[in-house]
């Protein structure tokens, strides 16, 4: 069995969404913690001012919630990588693993690609001969 080609495109496609949604992650991520230290910084140097001291620490409030927000996305996006792999390396048992993972994390073109794809039964050259339209892939016996 050799695997459809929409599958194919629905991994391949899956797999360059999720590994640009990786590279975002990181980087706000690494941005993120910065400018929390940064503002972790200013703490000391509005002690005397409350609303400043108010106005930074709902900055930084809502900078960690924005960074575990990018936290689980990035945990998130790491099966799905797994698994289109998985699929795109002829391992058909997660093929349907792999679809809706895709479709639950984001990349629904990818997911509906996967799922409506699938397996394909290789014919041998010698059988296409008796395969006819009109039994539906069916062989007929030659007499």
């Amino acid at each position: 069995m050799k695997l459809n080609s929409i599958s194919k495109t629905g991994c391949i496609v899956t797999i360059v969404l999720t590994s640009f949604a990786v590279f975002f992650c990181v980087s706000y991520l690494f941005y993120g913690f910065i400018y929390m230290d940064y503002l972790e910084s200013l703490i000391d140097k509005y002690k005397n001012d409350k609303y400043k001291l108010m106005e930074l620490n709902s900055s930084i409030s809502f900078q960690n919630l924005t960074n575990i927000f990018f936290l689980i996305i990035l945990i998130l996006s790491f099966p799905n990588i797994i698994l289109s792999s998985l699929v795109l390396s002829d391992h058909f048992k997660v093929l349907k693993w792999a679809g809706v993972v895709a479709i639950i994390s984001g990349g629904l073109i990818g997911g509906v690609l996967i799922l409506c794809g699938g397996p394909v039964k290789i014919v041998p050259k010698e059988k296409k001969d008796n395969i006819s339209p009109f039994t539906k892939g069916n062989f007929i016996p030659k007499n």
